[in-house]
């Protein structure tokens, strides 16, 4: 049975038409998983059921002008430390942590001199260390707790390192002492479990004079 010629024409534009459908809809496929692929590249994953773990030997966190202002890095032996940099890349802050577990925070003026550093020691007992601008240290405020047997001080020190004032407390004693520069005397005004006792002492540590 012969088709009209119409007829033929409509049913070869409907298969030409289909044919076109099937290709738009392969190009719409390879153009959607195209997007897909770039979204993923340029926006990382916000949340995770189960976050990776990065592992690095140093982090560096630099500002908007590349200038590093921190680091995360380990220290030789086996410590670790957080510095933070000014925008003259001096080292200014240092959180870290020695080898022996013993944390430290210290603090360096504009020349990168340490002139503050609050730390614990082996012992962990407290301490911190004042110092001057050649980095000397010139007030150190400590507590040594052994049962209450040593006291808290504090010391004030000359320009060589010397101890020349200290002032102590503990339990049982507390106590006033003033060193000469060269060491050769030392005058204490003492407290000992409610005993008053002064004192002068030569460098040898003979007793001069006391009281009472």
């Amino acid at each position: 049975m012969n088709r009209p010629a119409d007829q033929e024409v409509v049913l070869n534009r409907l298969g030409e038409l289909e044919r076109q459908n099937r290709m738009l809809r392969a190009w719409a496929g390879v153009v959607g998983l195209i997007l897909i692929a770039l979204l993923l590249r340029a926006s990382p994953l916000v949340s995770q059921e189960k976050p990776g773990k990065v592992e690095a030997t140093a982090f560096v966190l630099r500002d908007d002008e590349g200038r590093i202002r921190a680091t995360l890095s380990g220290l030789n032996g086996g410590g670790a430390a957080v510095s933070f940099y000014d925008t003259k890349k001096h080292l200014r802050l240092l959180v870290g942590m020695n080898a022996g577990g013993q944390p430290n925070i210290q603090l360096n003026d504009a020349k990168e001199v340490g002139r503050a550093v609050l730390g614990l020691d082996e012992n962990d007992s407290p301490g911190c260390d004042l110092s001057d601008r050649q980095g000397r240290r010139r007030v150190r405020l400590n507590v040594v707790d052994r049962g209450g047997e040593q006291p808290a001080a504090l010391t004030f020190t000359d320009g060589r390192g010397s101890a020349r004032v200290t002032l102590m407390h503990s339990e049982k004693l507390s106590g006033l002492t003033l060193t000469g520069p060269g060491e050769e005397n030392l005058s204490s005004i003492v407290t000992f479990e409610g005993t008053a006792i002064s004192m002068i002492q030569g460098k040898d540590g003979k007793t001069l004079w006391s009281a009472p």
